[in-house]
Parts: C-alpha cells; sequence; structure tokens
C-alpha cells in the first residue's frame, strides 16, 4: 500500500499486507481505511428504486434535477422539494493519466464547479511477487475502500483537512516513480464529492428539546466518478467517466 502524490514514493513506505505472514486480524488492519459514520436508520419499512424491472428507463445525459420536486407515491405522503445547482447531475470526472507504468505518472482532470474534494485509488498487480499494489492519492495511510462513494458533507470537510481528500481546487496528482515498477497494467479511479442536501418536513427544531417528528425527510447525494488505465499515454487513451447521482427518497433519511 502506497500513498500521496509527488514524484517520488516517501519514506516509510510500503505498508505491507502479507497473508502467509499476518493473522487475519493484522491483515485487515493494514488494509483498514477511513469510512464514514453509519448513519442509516434502524428501521426501513420499505425502499422504492428507479430504474427497475418493471420501469427500466435510464436517466438521459442531458437530464437535470433543477427546479421543484414532486415525490408522489402509493406508501408516502406528498413530498415537495426544490434542487439547486449544487445537487444536480455532475459534469463527468475525465482522469488523464501520462508517463509510463513504473512512473513518474502525472493525473490530471479539469475542476468540477459543484466538487467539494477529490480522491483517487490506484492498483495493479504484479506477477513477480504475486503483490497487489493499492495508492491513492491521500497524504495519510489509506487504502480507499471507504471513501470512493458518497460521503456526508461535514466528513468530506474533515476528510479535507486531514489531507486525505484533495480540495475542490486540485487538478492534478502524481503517483510516484516506482509504485507500479513491474506491474503489467494498472487503472487509476477518480471520485468527485458532490454537496449533500439534506430536508425534512416539518424542519428540524433549533431548540434540541423541542420533540422533532418529521412527516418526510429526503436525502440528495450526488458524486462523479471516473476512471482511466496507466501506461497508455502512447495511444492516446482516455476513458470515459460516468456520474452518479441518489434519487430523494422518503425512507426517513
Amino acid at each position: 500500500v502506497y500513498w500521496g502524490c509527488g514524484d517520488t514514493i516517501r519514506p516509510g513506505q510500503p505498508r505491507i499486507a502479507d497473508t502467509e505472514k499476518m493473522s487475519i486480524a493484522e491483515f485487515g488492519q493494514a488494509l483498514a481505511g477511513r469510512s464514514p459514520p453509519d448513519r442509516w436508520s434502524a428501521i426501513r419499512n420499505m425502499q422504492f428504486v428507479w430504474p427497475n424491472e418493471r420501469d427500466k428507463k435510464q436517466v438521459p445525459p442531458n437530464a437535470s434535477l433543477r427546479g421543484d420536486q414532486l415525490v408522489r407515491g402509493s406508501a408516502t405522503p406528498d413530498i415537495r422539494f426544490a434542487i439547486g445547482d449544487k445537487q444536480d447531475f455532475m459534469p463527468p470526472l475525465e482522469i488523464t493519466a501520462t508517463g509510463p507504468v513504473s512512473g513518474p505518472t502525472p493525473l490530471a482532470w479539469a475542476t468540477l464547479s459543484a466538487a467539494q474534494g477529490y480522491f483517487l485509488q490506484a492498483m495493479g498487480f504484479r506477477q513477480n511477487g504475486n503483490e497487489m499494489i493499492i495508492w491513492t492519492s491521500s497524504e495519510l495511510q489509506d487504502t480507499g475502500w471507504g471513501l470512493m462513494n458518497y460521503l456526508p458533507n461535514d466528513f468530506v470537510r474533515r476528510m479535507i483537512n486531514e489531507k486525505v481528500v484533495l480540495p475542490a481546487s486540485a487538478t492534478s496528482c502524481t503517483i510516484p516513480r516506482g509504485v507500479f515498477e513491474g506491474v503489467e497494467g494498472g487503472m487509476v479511479n477518480g471520485i468527485a464529492y458532490g454537496e449533500e442536501l439534506n430536508l425534512a418536513q416539518p424542519p428540524r427544531p433549533a431548540d434540541p428539546k423541542i420533540a422533532w417528528e418529521p412527516i418526510w425527510a429526503v436525502k440528495v447525494r450526488v458524486k462523479s466518478t471516473g476512471m482511466t488505465p496507466l501506461g497508455m499515454e502512447d495511444a492516446g487513451e482516455r476513458r470515459g467517466a460516468r456520474r452518479g447521482g441518489q434519487r430523494p427518497s422518503s425512507d426517513g433519511m
């Protein structure tokens, strides 16, 4: 496991997790990473997902969520709320990787206006030694498994302050030379974190002593993810990205 942007590998790296020399607990601890606290409700009566097996229509590429919304269903009250620019679908995160697999490998992307921050994770397999190599853009050791997903706003801000997540102003990061030495091929995954929106009716009282029983609650979460192979600069190839948006729900979250 390697971490941090730059041309050279930093002292104290890599962190090695060896299945032959470690217990299961030690191996899991060596590969552990940061993740947000679980905020899902302990009781979830029902959940509706779209697209689903009955309605397989996909979201068009030019779709927008901006404006007034109405969620109406047989098991919910009418839910009315508005979505602004920050919770609209995000543009694709397009990452370019130049230089050989052995590095240093500069990574670059265009700024996304709605992004709060960025995180990168690269992986490759080295046949000689039977090793899986993991690198992340974090300044601190982290495999990134808990970060390649939707993250709450306060958690994203904390990760930026701890220099685990790159700030919104970041547009580049370099994988150090030697991280993927001897790896035949590798892949970089990136994520741009959008701003989460939480609404409830009635709104939560400012006074925590006042009882609060919301009729409905909505969570809107957005992200943009992309990936690109390492060592493909000669062919000028760049893999397309995809954008993600979680539809508003009325499950009390």
